[in-house]
């Protein structure tokens, strides 16, 4: 996910939009006379010109200040109040998209606890989207509030169901850089309890892998085996297999495993290419 914010491309839009509604605001209002004249005359115009715009919601002038706010401190270079103006306007706000854009701000800003609070709320208001669930984990782990993260993990596993294994892998890529290895292993414990995934090919692959960038090589080897008398026809748990032995010196299991990653799939060049390394 890339979230690098140019302010640049929003002032001009924003002061536009500012004036405008400063101007509407100060309008002086037309005589009885002349709008009754008015409204006589346009009558059949304005319905067909008003129903569009009535289909818009009104915006919440404290919204688009601290808005404004935002992108007029980030012009200037001062992102770590320009996220803070954006935070203010997010929580404050029910439109998702703020609350992205705060979120990414604070990113740009390293203005991680910023980023925690704006992903949370851009989470909560766009349930479904992944990217926000994945930021308000890793903000939180980076943060060190563990149980925050665990909530957020579950939604990505939530939101995944259908593939597994990929959430299994987002879950890990997060987990894997945290500060505290014995807090995010329990993170993992629980969500595995809380899927029902201890016997799950996925869950344990990724726990292999988790494993693995802890430097415990040996439990990584037998959770990818466990996986392995699982399911015994997919070629990425050999290869990982294989990876394992070659770096615990095994030539000999490194070689096995890598045959038989190349046998179910030998159209895999990476796996082929490891395999005739081997040879």
């Amino acid at each position: 996910m890339n979230f690098n914010y140019c302010f640049m491309k929003r002032v001009r839009g924003v002061f536009i939009f500012v004036m405008l509604l400063m101007t509407a605001c100060s309008t002086v209002q037309e005589s009885p006379a002349e709008s009754s004249a008015a409204s006589t005359h346009l009558s059949t115009a304005s319905v067909a010109d008003e129903a569009p715009d009535s289909k818009l919601e009104p915006t919440d002038p404290d919204v688009m200040y601290h808005v404004f706010a935002a992108e007029v401190l980030g012009d200037e270079g001062d992102f770590s109040a320009a996220a803070a103006e954006y935070l203010e306007a997010a929580l404050i706000s029910d439109d998702p998209e703020i609350a992205e854009r705060a979120a990414r701000v604070a990113v740009s800003a390293g203005e991680w606890q910023m980023v925690a609070l704006a992903s949370d709320r851009w989470a909560m208001l766009d349930p479904t989207n992944l990217d926000a669930h994945e930021l308000a984990a890793g903000s939180r782990l980076r943060e060190g509030d563990y149980v925050g993260a665990e909530y957020q993990l579950g939604r990505i596993l939530e939101m995944t169901a259908a593939d597994q294994a990929h959430g299994w892998r987002i879950v890990i890529a997060l987990l894997a850089p945290a500060n505290d290895q014995v807090r995010a292993n329990k993170v993992l414990d629980n969500l595995l309890k809380d899927f029902d995934a201890e016997s799950n090919v996925d869950a344990l692959f990724a726990r292999s892998q988790l494993a693995a960038r802890m430097g415990d090589l040996d439990k990584a080897t037998d959770l990818v085996n466990k996986a392995i008398v699982l399911e015994s026809e997919r070629a990425d748990l050999y290869a990982w297999s294989g990876r394992l032995a070659v770096n615990n010196g095994n030539q000999s299991l490194a070689l096995k495993r890598y045959r038989q990653a190349w046998q179910v799939d030998p159209e895999d060049q990476i796996i082929a290419m490891a395999y005739a390394e081997l040879l």
